[in-house]
């Protein structure tokens, strides 16, 4: 039964982006980089969910160090933006701004966006949008799964299991399971058995029954942000709201809900979908050079081979190495082996330990 839910959509826009590191750090991410078309990833998601939410149904949610920089970039009003005293990973992000929204306007149809993603084929994902708050108006927590096209190992999985509805070329499926970044061997099977689709990390769902599910698998923190909702646009609400954040589980959604939760559905996604989770994102967006190289900035290079070259100031010369990540930034040089970039956050974890490199972060 059709409820004419307002729609609303909720962007997570405090990640930090490790995997951009240096380019990316703490008090500019990567989500504020200017990287991709010209245009910060934040703002592209802003401008890509105007096309069918007006700014008034968009709700940002990010933590207290990065609000006046994203209130100031997408020209945000105090409404939009729901600040959080700390990060602490998606459920507890989602389930807060999903009291806030059912405080609006009681209950709502909810998109869930990360704001770091790049979509192209546009239309097709504002039709496959449409289709999944269609699922999600009958009680179904919905995600987008994009069909694979190499047994890529960092990205979660989606095992599909029955059809749930069709139309005009699209589709939408049960949920089997979720499964965990693969092995490469692993991943060959999935790709080869077409059942299993890419975790895309976009969602779909009412606002009420997915606080149904906080309520059913975190209820210490379902009880603390309903009490929350009492106090909100008190003098009460900061303080008690820095109080559960303090308490609260540091888990992502999938973990906390998704995982355990019965009525999931997927929905094929029919457009090209982009986390550029890393720096080496930058191979599928720059032009490269007859012997795989990307150079941003002024760079000269000989007998160089499928590196990456990245300086806004000073020149960089190369000559004679091979697969190398290499960024000039004003304050640090970092040089990288583009086998080894995969250790990026443990990188990141020792260089956090010594005070000597912590304003490097």
């Amino acid at each position: 039964m059709k409820n004419n839910l307002k729609k609303y959509a909720l962007i997570i826009a405090g990640g930090r982006g490790e995997r951009f590191w240096p380019l990316s750090r703490f008090k500019k991410p990567k989500q504020f980089l200017k990287l991709f078309y010209n245009e910060s990833l934040l703002k592209l998601t802003q401008k890509r969910i105007s096309k069918f939410l007006p700014l008034k149904y968009q709700k940002y949610i990010v933590p207290k160090d990065l609000a006046k920089n994203t209130k100031d970039l997408l020209r945000l009003k105090k409404n939009n933006l729901i600040i959080e005293p700390q990060s602490k990973n998606t459920a507890i992000a989602i389930a807060l701004a999903s009291i806030y929204i059912t405080k609006e306007t009681n209950d709502a149809l909810i998109i869930v966006l990360p704001a770091d993603h790049l979509i192209k084929n546009q239309k097709e994902f504002y039709r496959c949008v449409n289709f999944a708050f269609q699922i999600a108006e009958e009680d179904y927590l919905v995600t987008f799964g994009i069909v694979p096209t190499y047994p890529a190992t960092g990205y979660g999985y989606i095992e599909i299991d029955n059809l749930i509805k069709e139309r005009e070329n699209l589709s939408c499926y049960l949920v089997k399971r979720f499964i965990e970044k693969p092995e490469y061997e692993r991943a060959k099977e999935f790709l080869e058995s077409k059942r299993f689709l890419w975790n895309s990390g976009m969602f779909v769902w009412k606002a009420s029954y997915f606080l149904k599910q906080v309520e059913k698998f975190m209820p210490t923190l379902y009880e603390d942000l309903k009490l929350l909702e009492k106090y909100l646009g008190s003098k009460k609400e900061k303080k008690l709201l820095g109080n559960i954040y303090e308490k609260a589980e540091n888990i992502s959604v999938d973990y906390a809900i998704l995982e355990k939760a019965e009525r999931i559905a997927v929905v094929k996604a029919t457009f090209d979908w982009d986390d550029v989770g890393s720096i080496l994102a930058l191979e599928r967006y720059y032009e490269k050079d007859e012997k795989g190289n990307i150079k941003i900035g002024n760079i000269f290079i000989e007998e160089t081979e499928n590196s990456i070259f990245y300086t806004k100031d000073l020149p960089v010369f190369s000559l004679g190495i091979k697969d190398l990540i290499l960024i000039k930034e004003k304050d640090l040089l970092f040089v990288c082996d583009k086998k080894k970039f995969d250790k990026i956050k443990s990188f990141l974890r020792i260089l956090k330990e010594n005070k000597k490199y912590q304003k490097y972060l």
